[in-house]
């Protein structure tokens, strides 16, 4: 082996210093779990020191999906209640079609009984007769009312709890009564009109055939004067 250069020694001798060094700063034993740092404590770290504008991009994004979710959701809600809704109207359609077709097998049933009874006519008019039909209890109560105010302006004493048919009847003579003296005080007072008429006429032809003489009578007075 040849001796190296004295220049290249230098060199040499300065880089095994260096490896030396090197190698005493090394631990001399190698790392536990102990020793090595905590990843889960680095994570948090790191996201704690994360910039306040990432935090809210993340809450941002964190709401958004909610509100998708939730979108979402309510509009399966109303699909939901969109089925339920038609299926509600076609089981009425349903329903009204049979309620109509069993309507009219019974009216074609009865129609066969009896023809007449089964026109629509006739069923309005059955039903205006049962309308009309007044209620016997409430037409009493109406008469008895009636009664009782014709008897306070008459004048006729009467017994509330007596028989409707007498206190019609001693009605009836009274007002029969009125009703001949009314027709009495009729034909008096068309007389005494007819009197007065007459009697007025008379007065008045008189007067106007005595006018002329008067003054026929003083127009001489005036003239001898």
């Amino acid at each position: 082996m040849t001796a190296l250069p004295r220049r290249k020694r230098k060199d040499f001798f300065q880089l095994y210093q260096g490896v030396l060094q090197l190698g005493s700063s090394f631990p001399s034993t190698l790392p536990t779990s102990q020793s090595l740092p905590n990843l889960n404590n680095i994570y948090k770290q790191s996201q704690s020191q994360q910039p306040p504008q990432q935090q809210q991009q993340q809450q941002q994004q964190q709401q958004q999906q909610q509100q998708q979710q939730q979108q979402q959701q309510q509009q399966l809600q109303q699909h939901k209640l969109d089925l339920i809704q038609n299926n509600l109207q076609k089981n009425e359609k349903k329903n009204t079609k049979i309620s109509k077709i069993s309507r009219e097998k019974t009216q074609k049933k009865d129609r066969k009984k009896n023809p007449l009874e089964t026109t629509p006519q006739f069923e309005d008019i059955k039903q205006e007769t049962k309308r009309k039909k007044p209620n016997p209890m409430n037409y009493r109560t109406k008469l008895k009312k009636r009664i009782n105010e014709l008897e306070d302006e008459i004048g006729v004493v009467g017994t509330e709890n007596g028989d409707l048919e007498i206190r019609v009847a001693k009605l009836k003579t009274k007002i029969q009564c009125y009703k001949e003296q009314v027709q009495y005080f009729q034909s008096f007072l068309n007389k005494s009109m007819q009197l007065c008429t007459t009697s007025l006429n008379q007065i008045n032809m008189t007067s106007f055939d005595l006018i002329p003489k008067k003054i026929k009578s003083l127009q001489t007075e005036i003239t001898f004067k």
